[in-house]
């Protein structure tokens, strides 16, 4: 349980870092992404959130949610 509270605490500051960049971000095609990347990870921080509260796996974390997320913030700090 506490393993699951850490890596949803860990989502939040990345979607937190990303909505913060989406929103600096010049407008085009670079902002468009920034947007669909904080969407995706929003998306997993709330995942990761209810799996902390009420799991439905056995396993530690969701790994394919938290892999994602992962990607999404690589794919954000490339940008």
């Amino acid at each position: 349980r506490d393993r699951r509270r850490w890596v949803a605490g860990k989502s939040t500051h990345v979607a937190n870092f990303l909505q913060r960049l989406s929103v600096q971000a010049d407008a085009g095609r670079v902002r468009d992404e920034l947007l669909d990347l904080y969407v995706t990870c929003n998306r997993a921080n709330l995942r990761l959130w209810n799996e902390a509260e009420r799991p439905t796996t056995p396993l530690a974390v969701d790994a394919e949610t938290w892999i994602k997320l992962k990607r999404s913030y690589r794919r954000a700090v490339d940008l």
